[in-house]
């Protein structure tokens, strides 16, 4: 069968690209030449087999994710990306303003709810007190009364106190809570590092993360993707095979990154010291291997009605022979049953294949990856401009695009403002005249509380000095009149005081109640005073959002305007624009394929090729984001950071500051020596089998391979080809 060759001989294989010498070398595995004893068939020979499989992976550090357990708005992010942190350090504070306010009115309350205890306990003392002195200088059913009335005013004082105290309690606990919200509301750095990671959204939901920071002292290497029931994984770096020790998640991480959706990668601890933060690697995972197994071809397995066979070759013969398979390493397969070593396999040969031309597979050195890309100056942070009014219309709105701290951006006339004023005016107003009320009502008591124990003590003088001008002038009475004397006390009521007379006991009783209406206008008095305090407050913050209210720029920005209008209606939440922080600047490449990690050591080529050096130091997954870690106690939680337009970017910091808008990302990672490199045009695909041609004893060989993808469309060929094989080019 005529061939059709083509006059030019292309070499497919070349190195992609020479790093400089601070580049490491990585050398990749031995390739065994696959075994070829004939151009009709191949002898079945004992070897050594194992299924393995390759991806990438890269040296990372340790990264702690930062989140808040509940709704948290009006974020500052007090740190920016790329930036050391030391442990303790302050990451991120949310708006304090609502809590702080909730706390201010439960102190408020706690402070009424205190007093009215306090009150209650010595009001009811000294009422207990009354009631014993009333009780005194009774008769027997008014003692009885008297002793009645003292049991249902403790009972009465102990379940409100009870109340009271249950109230307290509840107050006291919502203030911890407060507290705790207003202390959570700022994010600490556990550990050092650097930030990696940040979301400049300015409001956060619970268990979303919003910031990540990297620990570079303690590197590890992540995979591509999670790999489990291998047998061993190894690398090759600095021309040595080094085995790989995983670092194992828990079944509730790996639980909870199925349940969420998240593609997590198999990490392994550093066995070299040599690598560094950013490198990149080509991971080896042995899924199965035997020892001194019979080996053959792919090619030569034909299979029918669910059974595999091959043609056994006797002469000029064919011999069907079912057979059973093991280990299958994408090139070759383990044969257990069928045939035995050293049998001749009849091997297919298609001639009538067509090609344009031929390459002889070399050992190249080549970049694990290599990347170009446009990058443009970006500034991520953001934050948007709204109102907090309840009701409002837009007078003002800035037409600049660059604004400096106090400029101004809006002014909004309030609606609802007036009314809202008017309405605690009201309420403070009625309050003032309830208390007004109360507090004459308690003077007049007092007044007469005062005037009556007034009277009761002139009384009792009048008694005690009479009682003096009354005595016996004459000690010597004779009996009769001592007789007539005691007969009179006891018509009297044996002895006791006249009705209208005056006892200590009476004038304790009105001092008491005297006390007792002294203790309640001191009460009301402090009760209002705290109702005032609160109102006004209020009344201050809506007066300050009442008639225009203006927005100013709290520092250098540039401001983007919406589609709202002098006129426009406006509510609490309604944006008017955003504002870019011009302070915070990197140069963003976009990165939907996640392949530029932390760390990284890039180029950024300007318009003229000049070069300048830089780093990645945040990255923003595409997409939706999810992180998973697990806390000291071994819970595992799942965050999922929400995408923005961000979010598809990884962000660069240049060495130099210089004045580059657009320019172009260069990167190439350590390079992989020895390896068996192809195009990926060559590539065949067979079901879920890969193979390319080769030419051997000038007949064409479908070879089966297995590879992993480098950059620029090529291809690391791990099993199927070796050294001087000679690949078809442009196979029709």
């Amino acid at each position: 069968m005529n061939k059709r060759i083509m006059a030019s001989f292309l070499l497919l294989v070349m190195l992609i690209g020479i790093m400089d010498g601070c580049k490491k070398n990585i050398a990749a595995p031995e390739l065994k030449t696959p075994a070829s004893e004939s151009v009709q068939g191949i002898l079945a020979e004992r070897k050594d087999i194992a299924n393995i499989t390759a991806m990438k992976g890269n040296v990372t550090g340790k990264v702690k994710c930062y989140y808040y357990n509940q709704f948290m708005d009006g974020l500052q992010y007090k740190v920016q990306l790329g930036e050391k942190v030391l442990k303790g350090q302050e990451l991120v504070v949310a708006d304090t303003e609502e809590l702080e306010s909730m706390l201010e009115d439960l102190n408020r309350e706690l402070e009424e709810v205190k007093g009215k205890l306090s009150y209650q306990k010595e009001y009811s003392q000294l009422n207990q007190k009354r009631i014993k002195l009333q009780g005194q200088n009774a008769d027997q059913k008014g003692k009885e009364e008297a002793q009645r009335e003292l049991e249902k005013e403790k009972i009465d004082e102990e379940y409100q106190r009870s109340l009271l105290e249950i109230e307290i309690a509840n107050i006291n606990k919502q203030i911890a809570e407060v507290q705790e919200q207003i202390e959570n509301c700022t994010l600490y750095a556990e550990e050092d590092g650097y930030v990696s990671y940040i979301s400049y959204e300015e409001s956060s939901l619970e268990f979303y993360n919003i910031l990540a920071v990297t620990n570079t002292d303690s590197l590890c290497i992540n995979a591509e993707y999670l790999v489990e029931d291998y047998i061993r994984a190894y690398v090759y770096y600095d021309g040595k095979e080094w085995e790989l020790n995983e670092i194992p998640y828990s079944d509730m991480e790996k639980k909870a990154a199925e349940r969420n959706g998240m593609t997590i990668g198999s990490k392994f601890e550093l066995p070299a010291e040599s690598m560094v933060l950013g490198d990149y690697l080509e991971l080896y995972f042995v899924l199965e291997e035997s020892r001194d197994a019979i080996v053959i071809s792919k090619s030569c397995i034909y299979r029918s009605e669910d059974m595999d066979y091959v043609y056994r070759i006797h002469g000029e013969n064919k011999e069907k022979c079912f057979i059973e398979k093991g280990i299958d390493d994408g090139s070759e397969v383990q044969i257990t049953s069928g045939i035995e070593e050293g049998d001749l396999v009849f091997y297919p040969i298609d001639e009538t294949i067509e090609y344009e031309g031929t390459a002889i597979v070399t050992k190249e050195s080549v970049p694990i990856m290599g990347i170009e890309r446009s990058c443009y100056l970006s500034y991520p942070y953001q934050s948007l401009v709204t109102t907090r009014i309840a009701e409002s219309e837009l007078q003002y709105l800035t037409e600049a695009t660059e604004l400096k701290k106090g400029d101004l951006i809006a002014t909004v006339k309030v609606l609802r403002g007036e009314a809202d004023v008017k309405e605690i005016e009201n309420q403070i107003s009625t309050l003032k005249k309830q208390y007004d009320i109360q507090n004459d009502m308690h003077e007049k008591v007092i007044k007469d509380l005062n005037e009556e124990i007034k009277k009761l003590k002139e009384k009792k003088k009048e008694q005690k000095n009479k009682s003096k001008g009354e005595k016996q002038e004459n000690i010597d009475l004779d009996e009769e009149q001592e007789d007539l004397s005691k007969i009179e006390e006891q018509e009297n009521g044996d002895g006791e005081p006249e009705e209208d007379s005056v006892s200590e006991e009476d004038i304790s009783i009105k001092e008491l109640e005297l006390s007792m209406e002294k203790m309640s206008k001191a009460y009301e008095e402090d009760n209002y005073k705290i109702q005032l305090k609160g109102m006004e407050k209020k009344q201050k913050h809506l007066k300050e959002s009442t008639g225009e209210v203006s927005i100013y720029s709290s520092e250098e920005v540039e401001f983007e305007r919406f589609y709202v209008e002098k006129g426009s209606r406006l509510v609490d939440g309604s944006v008017l624009g955003i504002m870019h922080h011009t302070d915070t600047f990197f140069w963003a490449v976009r990165d939907g394929d996640n392949i530029l990690p932390y760390g990284m050591k890039v180029v950024i080529k300007d318009a003229d090729e000049n070069e300048y050096e830089g780093e990645v130091i945040g990255t923003y997954p595409s997409g939706e984001a999810t992180f998973t870690q697990t806390d000291e106690s071994g819970t595992t939680f799942t965050y999922t950071v929400l995408a923005n337009e961000n979010q598809g970017n990884v962000y660069i910091r240049l060495k130099e500051n210089i004045e580059l808008k657009n320019g172009t990302l260069v990167y190439q990672s350590n390079m992989l020596e020895d390896a068996i490199v192809i195009d990926m045009s060559l590539l065949k695909k067979e079901k879920k089998d890969f193979y390319v041609w080769v030419l051997r004893e000038g007949k064409p060989y479908k070879q089966y391979v297995q590879f992993d993808n480098l950059a620029d469309d090529k291809l690391l060929i791990y099993k199927g080809l070796s050294e001087n094989d000679t690949l078809l080019m442009g196979v029709k």
